[in-house]
């Protein structure tokens, strides 16, 4: 870490920012946070104690009333505070798990103490949470509560918008202030007098609030609603309070069920996991490696409902349905690419759990998607936090944390002898949790291919807070087995039709460890250390000759920020990230030549809000040191460079990128997004162009714009606008020349642009039976060529999927499409075959499950994939397969 420090202080300005944040004892939490609930939570929360004696017959009357007692679901206190709400009901609902959601980070650890002092430790959560953008998913909670914090939200409106959410059809929400109906008029009197001495009783019209709440709810279409006055005879000079009801339209929650009928307890809907979004609701303050608002309609998340429900096997699959999702698949090294926005070589990176790996894209298509919570798919170039600069997007895989004990397995068989394996275990309680899972698939591939595969992918992850302002999160993977490399068919160049190719074995380790501590309701620091090691043999058999080639790689890295509050609008975010990776002789299409490199970035991030508008700002620096370099390549092929002098013992150029962004909550169904982005690319060392002089610096422009929309009604959708401009890009030139007795790729400096439009939209889930989701890409790649820009025949215009998912009654179906448009490659080409045709199809994909036993723990399902049975191309030479049909059983205890 060494050299991260002496970056850090090469640079005047992050320097100055680091010792003002860490070191100055003039700043502290008491005067960087003013909100209410962190000055309370500091003086021992006075206003708490005054209420203690509220908490017991509130809950008692909330499970009374919504007939909570054996039921089972999801419940969620906003604005819960130190959690005394939560606790009292969760002492009353033993089947019910409770989230205590509030703003304010410094009552999590007391949430928790007071769950584990209970005994109820099981049934609670607390997170941090802004009610005015909730982490959850649409139709996570059957009922909302929240006592004494609407007066302190800042949009009315939207906070109770924002519930109505994330209820279920047939949910209930109970929110407002004071005291319950049937509460004691004396214990009433005696609390409001101690508020009155000690300075803080509250002062307010409840019939006014009751007005305003008539009219927020006719103005949200909310038709069943109750508004309650508690008014004790006799005690009317009493301020009792007010309070809000509301049921969300529909009946599938639990909440409902148990209102509407008697039903045993095998009928009630098992519980479900909580789902935190990307982009949405996260605070910056609490998890520092979240991007900025301005990027939020550029990142998507792949759940692990949609995952199950669509019958993803691999991450790769999992991707595929992203908006402009552009999935290659060939029989090569690295099976399966996946980009966005057009955005190739360097193709996106990918992360677990926020620790980034390089050399990794020979992994996701056979990485499971058994053991993973959810994908966060970050498409646009512009981060700064998730990524080193120049990247084309960053893909973050996070793991499954349990909150109890769940063992799954599975069995499937498909078409082309194949068949797959699986097993999962996991458990956890509020203060530990642990994951297992081992995934063994295997393929014979279609006859005559010599498309054979069978790697086991297996994964063990750790979740512990070893104290309440600590946490601790730690994982490893491993995939071990063989995979041979599809031959390709004509018009692919003849070796790819004959040689017999394959990795046998196939061994990759991948582990990370993560902590996060928060200092102080106005500091977190979030560390990360990760390690990964590829180590492959691959063989290649003719008829007349076989050689074996060993393949190894490893890398080693660590990532440090820390967040901070400057106010209660101000948030500074500053980190360093160092990676060293070593392939002592060379891998895949660079196989015999030695790379050796060392990155160390720093970045600095500034978000202020002000009122509905969110203005961001960000600088980050990075540099290279080559100890060896030699993976010359041209298209991805190193022929003709055997002889090349290697980089070494050399500096690269700094690369700067800065970034400007901002949002606007125009209203709580609108909001605007915006980012742009500038940065400076230099040649690496010994890069030389026709002329035998250093390539030009690059320049390049990124800018991002989008708008989402939100209806309850109808559901969401996510329309963003993007443009990345390279002036003076530095390409490969597809030439070579000798100098001074060695061969030299050549480069040179052209102008290339991507610009295109993507789409997201997801429908609310309508009858409670079926939802929809469309996502769709319309992009124009332009490059220079003799003088002018002219479009690149080479990637596809239009890439778009859909989709409808059917859940009831235990049956369930998911019908899948997917269009990409036609485009053309000579890569992979015969000699003279010239650029060939490749998309222009249409992919549907069909599965069928029904659900059974207790609480349907067991599923039986068919699978048809490419249902039409095109044999399409993505790349030359690599048909798909065609019609694949699965059966699968998958049971849960």
């Amino acid at each position: 870490m060494t050299p991260i420090a002496f970056r850090v202080s090469g640079f005047p300005f992050i320097r100055f920012c680091v010792i003002l944040l860490l070191l100055s004892p003039g700043i502290t939490p008491a005067q960087t946070v003013s909100s209410p609930a962190s000055d309370a939570s500091r003086q021992g929360r006075p206003m708490d104690a005054a209420l203690a004696p509220v908490y017991p017959p509130l809950a008692d009357w909330i499970v009374t009333r919504f007939s909570l007692t054996g039921a089972e679901g999801i419940g969620i206190d906003v604005g819960g505070g130190a959690g005394d709400l939560v606790v009292e009901l969760s002492l009353r609902t033993p089947r019910m798990r409770w989230i205590n959601a509030d703003i304010d980070p410094v009552v999590r650890p007391l949430v928790l103490e007071k769950a584990e002092a209970a005994g109820v430790e099981r049934l609670v959560d607390a997170i941090t949470a802004d009610v005015h953008a909730l982490p959850f998913h649409d139709g996570l909670a059957d009922i909302v509560v929240s006592r004494g914090s609407l007066q302190q939200w800042a949009d009315l409106r939207q906070g109770l918008r924002e519930i109505h959410r994330v209820l279920k059809p047939g949910g209930v929400a109970f929110i407002g202030r004071g005291f319950p109906e049937g509460f004691p008029p004396e214990t009433a009197r005696a609390i409001r007098d101690r508020q009155r001495k000690g300075g803080f009783e509250p002062a307010y019209d409840p019939r006014r609030t009751a007005g305003e709440l008539e009219a927020i709810m006719s103005e949200l279409g909310i038709a069943a609603h109750t508004i309650h006055l508690p008014r004790p005879e006799g005690n009317e000079d009493i301020l009792y309070g007010v309070w809000l009801e509301f049921r969300k339209e529909g009946g599938n929650s639990a909440i409902h069920a148990a209102v509407e009928s008697a039903a045993e307890d095998e009928s009630l809907p098992m519980l479900e996991p909580v789902e935190v979004r990307a982009g949405r609701g996260r605070i910056a303050l609490a998890e520092p490696l979240v991007e900025t608002a301005g990027l939020e309609t550029s990142v998507s998340t792949v759940t692990r409902g949609e995952m199950a429900s669509r019958g993803d096997d691999t991450v790769i699959e999992a991707l595929s349905y992203a908006p402009g999702a552009w999935v290659q698949t060939r029989g090569r090294k690295v099976r399966q690419f996946v980009s966005f926005r057009g955005q190739t070589y360097p193709y996106p990176e990918y992360a677990i759990n926020g620790a980034m790996f390089r050399e990794f894209h020979e992994i996701p298509f056979l990485l499971s998607t058994t053991g993973i919570e959810r994908i966060e798919i970050m498409r646009s170039s512009a981060s700064l936090l998730t990524g080193l600069a120049g990247l084309a997007g960053v893909i973050n895989i996070v793991p499954r944390v349990y909150t109890g004990p769940e063992t799954s397995l599975g069995m499937e068989f498909g078409s082309f002898g194949t068949w797959r394996a699986r097993l999962a275990h996991g458990n956890g309680t509020q203060k530990f949790s642990y994951s297992a899972h081992i995934d063994a698939p295997h393929t014979d591939g279609p006859s005559g291919r010599y498309a054979a595969e069978s790697v086991t992918s297996s994964g063990l992850n750790l979740h512990w807070l070893p104290r309440p302002n600590i946490s601790v999160e730690a994982g490893a993977y491993h995939l071990f087995g063989e995979h041979r490399l599809a031959r390709a068919l004509s018009p692919a160049q003849p070796r790819l039709q004959t040689t017999r190719e394959r990795y046998d074995p196939v061994q990759a380790s991948v582990a990370y460890l993560k902590t996060v501590v928060r200092h102080s309701p106005a500091a977190t620091t979030e560390a990360l250390v990760s390690w990964s090691e590829r180590d492959n043999d691959f063989v290649a058999e003719t008829d007349s000759s076989s050689t074996l080639t060993r393949e190894w790689d490893f890398e080693y890295a660590a990532n440090i920020i820390h967040s901070r509050a400057l106010s209660s609008r101000n948030t500074f975010r500053v980190g360093g990230h160092y990676n060293r990776w070593v392939a002592p002789d060379g891998k895949r299409f660079y196989s015999g030549r030695r790379c050796d490199l060392e990155t160390f970035s720093v970045a600095a991030v500034d978000e202020h809000r002000f009122g509905k508008l969110s203005l961001d700002g960000g600088v980050q620096m990075m540099r290279t040191y080559i100890h060896d370099y030699g993976a010359f390549n041209i298209e991805g092929t190193a022929s003709g460079f055997g002889k090349v002098e290697p980089v070494a013992s050399q500096w690269e150029k700094p690369v700067l990128n800065a970034s400007f962004g901002a949002a606007y909550r125009f209203r709580p169904s609108v909001s605007f997004h915006g980012n742009a982005s500038y940065g400076r690319v230099e040649p690496r060392p010994g890069t030389l162009d026709a002329d035998r002089e250093e390539p030009d610096s690059e320049r390049r422009i990124k800018l991002d714009a989008g708008v989402r929309f939100s209806r309850d009604r109808f559901g969401s959708a996510t329309l963003t606008a993007f443009t990345v401009r390279q002036d003076r890009a530095i390409v490969l030139s597809g030439k070579t020349a000798t100098v001074n007795g060695h061969v030299l790729e050549l480069y040179l400096n052209r102008d290339q642009e991507q610009t295109g439009v993507e789409l997201e939209a997801r429908s609310r889930e309508f009858r409670n039976t079926v939802h929809f989701f469309l996502t769709g890409v319309a992009m124009r790649v332009r490059a220079e060529a003799d003088g002018k820009m002219r479009s690149s025949a080479e990637m596809p215009e239009f890439i778009t999927s859909g989709g409808a998912l059917f859940a009831r009654r235990g049956w369930d179906a998911a019908a899948l499409w997917k269009y990409v448009s036609e485009y053309e490659s000579s890569r992979f080409a015969a000699p003279g075959a010239g650029p060939q045709p490749l998309g222009g199809f249409h992919d549907v994909s069909l599965t069928f499950g029904y659900s059974f036993g207790a609480k349907n723990r067991s599923r039986v399902y068919l699978e048809a994939r490419n249902l039409l049975d095109k044999r399409y191309a993505t790349v030359v030479g690599y048909l798909d397969y065609g019609r694949r049909i699965a059966a699968g059983v998958q049971h849960t205890l």
